[in-house]
C-alpha cells in the first residue's frame, strides 16, 4: 500500500480488500490492491523496477512474491487496459484452532 502511494505522486484511488476463499485443496486467504498502470504491470515483479524518481526502490513485489511462493501460495496481476489493475495476493488459511 505504502509503494503504491509513492507510486501515484498526483493521487490517484488505491483500494485493498481481503477474504477468505475456498478452493480445491482447501482455503487461501486473498489480497486484492488495485491501482497500477499498464507499463508498470509489465515490470512490477523485476528486482530494483521502480516508478519512485530517487532513492532505492524495486524490492517490494519481488519480495512479496518470493514470501508467497516460500509458504505455498502465489500473487499475480491482471489488469485491463482502461479497467485498472489488480494485484492479488493468495495465501493459504491457517485453519481456527479449537482449544
Amino acid at each position: 500500500m505504502f509503494n503504491a502511494h509513492d507510486a501515484m505522486p498526483d493521487g490517484g484511488l488505491i483500494s485493498l480488500s481481503a477474504t477468505a476463499v475456498v478452493q480445491d485443496p482447501g482455503t487461501v486467504v486473498e489480497l486484492r490492491v488495485v491501482g497500477m498502470t499498464p507499463e508498470t504491470v509489465l515490470r512490477a515483479f523485476d528486482l530494483f523496477f521502480t516508478t519512485k524518481g530517487t532513492g532505492l526502490g524495486g524490492v517490494g513485489l519481488p519480495m512479496v512474491k518470493h514470501f508467497a511462493e516460500s509458504h505455498g501460495g502465489r500473487v499475480h496481476i491482471e489488469s485491463a487496459f482502461g479497467s485498472g489493475t489488480t494485484v492479488i495476493l493468495r495465501l493459504p488459511a491457517m485453519e481456527a484452532r479449537q482449544d
